[in-house]
């Protein structure tokens, strides 16, 4: 159904007319017409000058597209309609070029409601993934069980097709919107936040087949954005983005346990690395190495696992300050057992040359591209851990252990196992290191077994198999592990098991070589003394007799320099050890020297090579220059630039035709030569098959006659056997009679010396065992004597406190107590003031009244005097003693008491204007009653 846009003169009609569709339930018909006005608007036409105004309106980006647009999508999402969001979006991306935060946000609309609904449909149905891949569908033998289920099986299928249906359509869209962004440098933001969600997508709904297709799909986005940039380089800020969606990626592959991917994204990451100049921070470094020990530990790669672990630490310790001691002990722990872990290497003297060779180059340029040491190794981890601080900083068990596998100076076989069994028990009890206990336990095997070699050349099993009981090993468990060893050419010796006589056999190969070399003397020895039996000579039969007991001095005499040479071999060993642990501690300076001389020779190189490209560059423009003047197409300077590309054009079409006249040509001769061949070899066939009977026949007669020849051998010797088996039987008298008087003797000092050597090891152990208490007790007397130190330190910082304290209150008191005299001081000086001028008002009122009195006749005057004298407090005074006029002196004022109660700092008094009394009081006779007596 297609719609008319032309009947529409804005995009406001329509976009009101697809809403009005939608109010009525016509969705479908809605996104018809939103569809066709985009795909309309996207389309470049001239059109006549009526319509061009209208024209304008539809192709003008405005806000009302971008409303539409979001109408659009979300329709989509309720018909599920996948196909045509991508072409919507697509030409709403050409609509909205000079607008790309529009696009954005649209795109984020359509996600958002993509989710919401995945997420409505997942709460309501049990069902989750039923498809292993979304874009195959639904299976043949799906689809016809379906017709054949119950209606509560029917009901549970529609719930996970329904399911199955949403993840389908929110794979679709995140794909679409991925392809839409991919070379579009404005929208690379948009394009790199998409890849994110759609990793998010693949690692919370566990989509494995979707996450592969999208790293595919990620890696040709790069390879594609690298191709039409610019120069053909990206710029820093667009390898950033790339470098944290590979992150993002590497961390969903860890989480979906898709290794194989895992190791692309390595690849992937370490290529950006290469093209970026800027470092990148360090919390995605720390991710990257991370994620690196999770990879190479799940395949088994141990060596490349520790170095992971080491590179890790050593981050963690420089950038991260918010980690914890134990963070750093527990990362510790982790470092030194992957290097205890990593596997023996295979001995130089055993391994083929070709396999030992692939290997240190497999090694040397996966350790290149990751960025570690040049010559990888076990030796190479050991050294370095040797002299790290992780060593110093991990837990003492693992202090411990490291120091019985890789520091031991004590040749002790046998107690090798008891020294580490509770430490392996340790590691296998922590949930973060138990990962490391089965290679634990196949170092020490290879260990004790190397060690046993030394010592012994057979053994009784049930021995071997008490030693690595201990460590929690079968007896099956304990032979698969030597026998993996040995096939791994971890041993310098061949072992045999011989389970008839419950037996370990150590052959060493260079004593198989020289018995080999020596077959035919000892074959020649054999047959000497089998004729000295068989033909004795007289003075050896006569000395049959006393022989037994005429060699006992020379046996005696052997077993001493058997103990002799015992004793030579066990300072040998012991000087050997010193010089192997003076060769390890040099060789782990020569690593250290040379790791930095690795990282300033790769630096060199690194500038060489850009040196280098920058100078082959320049080599191939002047090249090309020359190229294109030596083929004789000369081009004008006034050419333009469209004419001399069409002319360099046209001179590599007739070149390739060339070529491929060539190739062609070659071709026909190679089928002439191939029919020829072919030719030949029917030919010779009937040849070769003649040959190869007259060869059967003569290899027949051949084998027949040898095995004539081979069983009348064996007949011959049989009956020579017999024979000499006869002649030997008289000796069996002389031999039991041997045994009789030698083994008893023998016998004890065998077992003198076994309880000898156990008395010397309970003495050592007991030994060990009082130093071990000496130490703890001295270090708990330490600990002791610091934790009363610091008590003490504790208590006089205490008590300085408190004197600092009681001296700051002692000062606040005496503060205020001189805050409260200036007060009082204060106070007394007011109220003197007040005094005085209240005594030079009073003064004044009877100056006043005299004066009245004066101008009054004398009559007036007596009568007067009554009230005078009791204004004057009952004594007349005249005013000739007084005064006409005149304060009263200061010592007048300061003679006498206050007639009140003493006024302190918080009294309340009336301001002076409310203390005076009005004029008909003070006539009346009334006085203050703060007036001072004899006033």
């Amino acid at each position: 159904m297609t719609m008319n846009i032309a009947q529409f003169s804005n995009p406001i009609n329509v976009l009101q007319r697809a809403e009005e569709h939608v109010e009525v339930g016509q969705k479908q018909i809605a996104l018809l017409l939103l569809y066709d006005t985009l795909n309309f608007m996207n389309n470049k036409r001239t059109y006549s000058k009526d319509k061009e105004e209208t024209m304008r309106l539809f192709h003008t980006w405005s806000q009302t597209h971008e409303q539409m647009a979001r109408l659009f999508v979300r329709l989509c999402v309720d018909l599920r309609d996948s196909g045509m969001a991508r072409d919507g979006l697509h030409a709403y991306r050409t609509i909205s070029d000079k607008v790309p935060r529009s696009l954005e946000s649209v795109i984020k609309y359509l996600f958002d409601l993509a989710d919401e609904r995945l997420n409505a449909v997942l709460a309501t149905s049990r069902v989750n993934n039923v498809l292993d891949d979304l874009e195959e569908g639904s299976t043949p033998e799906a689809l016809l069980l379906a017709t054949m289920t119950s209606e509560r099986e029917r009901g549970r299928a529609e719930g996970a097709n329904l399911v199955s249906a949403w993840l389908t359509f929110s794979w679709e869209v995140l794909r679409n919107v991925l392809d839409l962004l991919k070379v579009n440098p404005g929208l690379e933001t948009a394009y790199h936040s998409t890849a994110h969600r759609a990793l998010a997508f693949c690692k919370t709904h566990e989509r494995k087949n979707e996450f592969k297709k999208l790293c595919a799909n990620l890696k040709l986005h790069f390879q594609d954005m690298i191709k039409f940039s610019k120069e053909g380089k990206l710029t820093a800020e667009s390898l950033e983005l790339h470098l944290a969606t590979r992150f993002e990626q590497l961390k969903a592959a860890t989480a979906l346990h898709q290794w194989t991917e895992g190791f692309a994204t390595i690849g992937d990451i370490h290529k950006i690395l290469d093209l970026t100049q800027k470092k990148p921070p360090a919390q995605l470094m720390a991710t990257y190495y991370s994620k690196l020990t999770q990879l190479f530990l799940m395949s088994d790669n141990l060596l490349f696992h520790a170095y992971s672990s080491i590179a890790y630490y050593d981050l963690s310790r420089e950038k991260n300050k918010s980690l914890k001691a134990d963070d750093f002990k527990a990362m510790a722990n982790q470092v030194v057992l992957a290097g205890l872990s990593i596997p023996l290497p295979a001995s130089s003297a055993s391994s083929a040359v070709s396999s030992q060779s692939l290997d240190k180059e497999r090694d040397r340029r996966l350790s290149m591209l990751l960025g570690f040491d040049a010559n990888p190794s076990r030796a190479n981890v050991i050294a370095t851990l040797a002299g790290s601080r992780a060593l110093h900083e991990c837990s003492p068990q693992v202090q411990e252990l490291f120091a019985a596998l890789e520091q031991a100076t004590a040749f002790d076989p046998l107690g090798l196992v008891p020294a580490v069994a509770s430490l392996i028990q340790w590691v296998r009890a922590d949930d973060k290191l138990k990962c490391y206990a089965a290679h634990l336990d196949a170092l020490v095997v290879v260990r004790l077994v190397s060690a046993l070699s030394r010592v012994y050349s057979k053994m009784f099993l049930e021995q071997l198999h008490g030693l690595t009981r201990l460590l929690g090993l079968s007896a099956v468990d304990t032979e698969r592990a030597v026998l993996r060893a040995v096939r791994a050419r971890q041993l310098p010796l061949d072992v045999r098991f011989d389970h008839a006589s419950r037996t370990l056999a150590f052959i060493s190969r260079a004593q198989e070589d020289e018995r080999a070399k020596t077959a035919l003397a000892s074959l020649a020895v054999k047959l000497a003394a089998v004729a000295a039996l068989i033909a004795p000579p007289v003075a050896a039969a006569t000395a049959v007799a006393p022989r037994p007991v005429a060699s006992l001095a020379p046996v005696a005499a052997e077993r001493k320099q058997l103990v002799a040479r015992r004793r030579a071999q066990v300072d040998a060993v012991l000087q050997w050890q010193q010089r192997q642990r003076q060769e390890r501690e040099e060789h782990a300076r020569r690593v250290r020297a040379d790791a930095d001389a690795a990282r300033q020779q790769k630096a060199h190189e690194e500038q060489q090579r850009r040196e280098h490209e920058e100078k082959e560059r320049v080599e191939n423009e002047i090249r090309m220059k020359n190229r294109l003047a030596a083929s004789g197409l000369e081009l004008p300077s006034d050419m333009s630039l469209e004419d001399k590309e069409r002319a360099v054009r046209e001179l590599q079409e007739k070149r390739l035709a060339a070529l491929r006249e060539v190739e062609k040509k070659a071709a026909a001769k190679l089928r002439r030569l191939d029919v020829f061949v072919r030719a030949c070899r029917e030919a010779e066939r009937p040849l070769l098959e003649a040959q190869r009977a007259a060869h059967t026949l003569e290899d027949r007669r051949s084998f027949d006659a040898h095995q004539a020849s081979t069983l009348a051998r064996a007949r011959e010797e049989h009956e020579r056997g017999l024979r000499r088996k006869g002649e030997l039987a008289a000796v069996m008298a002389s031999k039991a009679e041997f045994e009789r008087l030698v083994m008893p003797a023998w016998l004890r000092s065998i077992e003198a010396q076994k309880q000898a050597r156990a008395d010397a090891r309970a003495e050592m152990k007991r030994r060990d065992k009082l130093e071990r208490a000496r130490l703890r007790r001295e270090e708990a007397i330490r600990k002791m004597k610091l934790d009363e130190e610091q008590q003490r330190r504790q208590e006089m910082e205490a008590a300085r406190i408190r004197e600092a304290e009681e001296e700051i209150r002692r000062e606040e008191l005496h503060r205020e107590e001189q805050l409260r005299q200036q007060d009082r001081q204060h106070e007394r000086q007011q109220d003197r003031q007040q005094d005085r001028q209240q005594d030079r008002q009073h003064e004044r009122q009877q100056d006043r009244q005299q004066e009245q009195q004066q101008r009054q006749p004398p009559q007036h005057q007596h009568q007067q005097q009554p009230e005078q004298q009791q204004q004057a407090g009952g004594k007349y005074v005249p005013p000739s003693a007084r005064g006409a006029r005149g304060p009263p002196r200061v010592a007048d004022t300061m003679r006498g008491g206050f007639d009140g109660p003493p006024r302190g700092r918080f009294d309340a008094r009336p301001p002076a204007t409310q203390q005076q009394q009005p004029p008909a009081q003070q006539q009346e006779g009334a006085t203050a009653p703060w007036r001072r007596k004899g006033a």
